[in-house]
């Protein structure tokens, strides 16, 4: 059965649909994908994050920048969960936005960010 949020059930577990992945790595995806951002398909992208194509898991953090306002603030814990299981991927653009979303929330350090992800600087 799938859902709305391109999950399905399968053995009590949840798995991303092969719809959502894909339109998470196409340009302008994570836009159209993170509207229908719940916490059970934050909580599908964070259990199936390695596995993940490196252009899927970099929409997949894309798409929380489209997260509807009214569904923010319950969501916030989840975007966190991610961000941080983002923030140290081997893939320096996953790692990039990763760090770069996880500086909303306070002040952006851009030479820390050159630092630690060599691909900022080049």
């Amino acid at each position: 059965e799938i859902t709305m949020a391109g999950i399905s059930r399968v053995g009590g577990g949840a798995l991303l649909d092969r719809n959502v992945e894909k339109l998470l790595s196409e340009p302008w995806g994570a836009a159209k994908a993170g509207v229908h951002y719940t916490k059970e398909t934050l909580w599908s992208l964070c259990d199936q994050f390695a596995r993940l194509e490196p252009q899927t898991r970099r929409g997949a953090l894309q798409g929380t920048l489209f997260i509807r306002q009214s569904q923010r603030v319950g969501l916030s814990e989840d975007v966190r969960v991610l961000v941080d299981l983002a923030t140290d991927d081997k893939d320096q653009w996953v790692s990039l936005i990763a760090r770069a979303l996880d500086g909303l929330k306070e002040r952006f350090d851009l030479q820390r960010l050159q630092q630690d992800v060599p691909a900022v600087s080049s």
